[in-house]
């Protein structure tokens, strides 16, 4: 089966983008395997108890990548979810030849309120979160999260949201604060040399760990504006466009001009440069894809 481009497109509105190498029949084979994901997971022995997946909210537009997910499942449960964490997505294959799977989890509290601790909202971690699972056959991680925060009606978020990779990163962080905690309370209960010494290395530890972080931050953001800002040259569906690429390529993109864009993605024959070729040209054969407000 070829799909047409109206029907690529279609699909790609649903949250179905082809990854990078991903084939026409595996691309088909995933789209079956998550719409049917509620009762493929209530036979497998996952380990929630009493799981229950629904569906909501996914059905709403996420500007401004423009797509929705209404296929996709969501389950509230406090399930091996960090104390920061509002939520997640799960990106998952049963075994080493069936196709990715996606669901979203989110706190139990979600069930009935909007927010927790003021800080969370249900409605921007629901967001968050579905980029994920869209981009559930994308393996990036350079500006997986970029990509994610910049829908976040919080200015602080969009810009210092990403700066950490992966929790682990965090959690390295936490252990080096707490570190630093330890060490200057033993200074203080300790004047010694040896105690103040320890303190200090723990201080700079700290501050270079945050630096370096902070500047990784600020080039990558560097690195994903200038890739924004080149393609807002040539296409209005620049931001559609930025969702559907690789890492190599929001780097790369930054630095061509429309010609060498258009050549890179007739040149991969690749359903995913096809589906952004059609999105860099404007063929809008499928329903509107400009912005919907």
């Amino acid at each position: 089966m070829t799909l047409s481009n109206k029907e690529l497109l279609q699909l790609n509105y649903q949250g179905f983008i082809p990854g990078p190498n991903e084939s026409e029949d595996e691309f088909l084979e995933r789209i079956s395997y998550n719409q049917n994901l509620r009762q493929t997971l209530s036979q497998e022995n996952i380990p929630i108890a009493n799981p229950i997946f629904e569906i909501e909210q996914c059905s709403e537009i996420i500007k401004p990548y423009n797509f929705s997910l209404p296929w996709l499942l969501v389950m509230y449960s406090n399930y091996q979810l960090f104390p920061w964490h509002g939520a997640c997505a799960w990106i998952f294959q049963m075994t080493s030849t069936s196709p990715i799977g996606a669901f979203l989890q989110l706190r139990s509290t979600f069930k009935q309120n909007k927010t927790l601790w003021k800080i969370y909202n249900k409605n921007e971690l629901l967001e968050h979160e579905c980029c994920h699972a869209a981009r559930m056959a994308f393996d990036e991680n350079i500006f997986e999260e970029f990509l994610a925060y910049q829908i976040s009606p919080s200015f602080f978020r969009r810009i210092v949201g990403p700066l950490f990779k992966s929790s682990y990163e965090l959690v390295i962080t936490l252990l080096l604060f707490t570190i630093l905690i330890c060490t200057n309370i033993f200074a203080i209960f300790f004047e010694s040399y040896e105690a103040q010494t320890l303190y200090k290395y723990a201080l700079t530890a700290f501050f270079i760990f945050i630096i370096a972080l902070c500047i990784r931050l600020f080039f990558r953001h560097n690195q994903f504006l200038k890739c924004k800002n080149n393609l807002n040259k040539f296409t209005p569906l620049s931001q559609e466009i930025v969702f559907r690429l690789t890492d190599k390529e929001i780097i790369s993109f930054g630095k061509m001009n429309k010609e060498q864009i258009s050549q890179y993605l007739q040149k991969d024959p690749s359903l995913r440069c096809r589906l952004l070729y059609l999105l860099f040209t404007h063929n809008t054969s499928g329903p509107d894809i400009t912005n919907k407000n």
